[in-house]
């Protein structure tokens, strides 16, 4: 029988308090999570679509690639350090090797419409998520964004993808594309013009 001072019903008592706060902190970061990547999604459509434009039309399904970086955000949130950097660009990061693990296996099914592995945890996704990226692949604003991208020359193309999209510093991608940063700074600040006036992009860009 337990007495008042017994010290493992106190063990006991104290360990129900740690896991309750373990499962309740873990419950607060899944929402936040959550509350982030919906915002995101419109971003990555857009993203995996650019990324992808030069490959036959519908080769890489964009949802799957959406989905399959939820889980594995997911998976690696509590990793996540915000003064380390922005949740976009981190996110941006795991769908770079999603995407890049898609292609690879494209080369090995060229004719195949391809997402992530089917042994992936898409799975996982919740319905919630799988309803936005469906919705947001169909909305007008990402068609209207993406036909604007469509008649832009490839330099100005990169610029989009690897400021607008990528959120990469102007002096990072003035170097990768092997023009000057003022060279840099005055052709996205003709294209934000043009996404200004024509009134696209204010959420998958940056700077807008």
């Amino acid at each position: 029988m337990n007495t008042p001072n017994d010290p493992l019903k106190r063990d006991m008592e104290s360990g129900d308090d740690f896991h309750e706060a373990v499962e309740t902190a873990a419950g607060l970061a899944h929402s936040e999570f959550e509350a982030l990547y919906t915002r995101t999604v419109p971003m990555l459509i857009a993203w995996v679509r650019v990324r992808t434009r030069s490959l036959q039309r519908g080769a890489v399904d964009a949802e799957d690639i959406v989905q399959e970086t939820w889980t594995r955000a997911l998976e690696g949130f509590q990793g996540f350090d915000s003064k380390a950097g922005n949740f976009r660009s981190w996110v941006i990061g795991i769908a770079q090797n999603v995407l890049l693990e898609t292609l690879r296996r494209r080369v090995r099914a060229p004719l195949q419409r391809l997402g992530p592995d089917m042994n992936s945890g898409i799975s996982q996704c919740p319905a919630n998520v799988t309803s936005i990226s469906r919705a947001v692949s169909r909305a007008e604003s990402i068609a209207h964004f993406l036909a604007f991208v469509e008649t832009l020359p490839s330099e100005d193309h990169d610029l989009v993808l690897l400021r607008g999209l990528e959120q990469r510093e102007l002096a990072d991608v003035a170097e990768r594309m092997h023009i000057s940063l003022d060279a840099a700074q005055k052709r996205w600040q003709r294209l934000l013009a043009q996404l200004r006036e024509r009134a696209i992009g204010r959420d998958l860009v940056v700077d807008l």
